[in-house]
């Protein structure tokens, strides 16, 4: 009898343990706020991290280490937030956009690419949408090692969910100068912005018909990235890839030529729907609701700004996540809330 009470104990300690979890906080800078035993180092954090912890990673920039391979690894069913002042005690109380978070590649001589960091995040192996990466901004990854994903590179089935990140400044000698992934990512109001590689300037997916699942992208934004072919997605013969609700604006090749999308529809159907595009050639499967427009409108694919809840201090809808806005080139890019999410 003892022996049933003390294994059930136990199955119930494991169960809340992998079910719940517990909440690890990291802050580099102790003067901005308050956590009682924060890590300073987010790699430590992510060591300690085991299936169903979160990390809440305060605003400051975090760099993987000193060494060109080094990246932050993700882990099986640990979420990491950012955008906290620190000192926060619930989740909804973060400001992504007020507590910049950000995971930095440019780990040498600041402002020189050719030491950064091959891959500011990756993992290679099974990796379920348990996993979560939301409200970072991933930047100066330098993927010239062979491998595409400066940013972001996620292999051999790994498929987290990333939500409200900002892909910025990241290259790829190959594909995929912000993400290569070669299974079914969701992304979520996230922006890729001036992220750059020979295919796929934002994202790359190359062939690979033994991986699984289809890539989403969600009430995303990609803003000037630059690439030979599918400046903005690059996607070859493999499963589909789905984009919902979503903007492009001045992807180009580099020369002026808008080239935003490469998707192989000869042995997948990739779809496109409530989507705002520049780029007159986008072509796939399935087409819904596209409105095309020119990247030199002030105010983009919107003609009635006042159908959308503004931001005061941007004139575009806040609740939207990551928002684009860089007078000259353009006054305002908004996005676009035809579809419910």
């Amino acid at each position: 009898m003892k022996n049933v009470i003390f294994k059930t104990a136990i199955l119930i300690l494991i169960l809340r343990t992998v079910s719940f979890g517990g909440v690890l906080f990291v802050d580099n800078n102790f003067g901005d706020g308050f956590w009682q035993g924060a890590y300073e180092n987010l790699q430590d954090a992510l060591s300690a991290a085991s299936n169903g912890d979160e990390i809440w990673v305060a605003q400051g920039t975090y760099y993987p280490g000193a060494d060109r391979g080094d990246s932050f690894i993700l882990k099986e069913g640990v979420k990491l937030y950012g955008g906290f002042y620190g000192g926060e005690s619930m989740l909804q109380d973060r400001d992504i956009h007020a507590n910049p978070t950000i995971l930095s590649g440019d780990i040498g001589i600041s402002g020189n690419v050719s030491d950064n960091a091959y891959h500011v995040v990756r993992y290679s192996g099974s990796l379920t949408n348990a996993t979560i990466l939301d409200g970072f901004t991933i930047r100066d990854g330098n993927a010239n090692d062979g491998n595409g994903g400066g940013g972001l590179l996620l292999e051999n089935g790994a498929a987290p969910l990333i939500r409200n990140c900002h892909f910025y400044l990241n290259q790829s000698a190959d594909g995929g100068g912000a993400v290569l992934l070669n299974n079914g990512v969701k992304f979520e109001y996230c922006l890729f912005e001036s992220n750059s590689a020979s295919m796929g300037g934002a994202v790359y997916s190359p062939e690979n018909r033994t991986e699984n699942g289809d890539a989403l992208f969600n009430h995303c934004t990609f803003v000037s990235n630059i690439a030979n072919a599918g400046s903005a997605l690059n996607f070859e013969k493999r499963e589909s890839a789905y984009v919902d609700s979503s903007v492009f604006w001045n992807n180009t090749n580099g020369s002026g030529t808008i080239n935003s999308l490469f998707l192989d529809t000869r042995v997948s159907s990739p779809s496109v729907s409530n989507t705002a595009v520049d780029d007159g050639s986008i072509t796939a499967t399935t087409e819904i609701n596209i409105i095309y427009y020119s990247s030199s409108d002030v105010d983009g694919p919107f003609l009635n700004t006042s159908d959308y809840r503004l931001d005061n201090e941007h004139g575009i809808p806040r609740e939207y996540g990551w928002y684009y806005v860089q007078a000259p080139l353009i006054l305002n890019i908004k996005v676009f809330l035809q579809a419910a999410f």
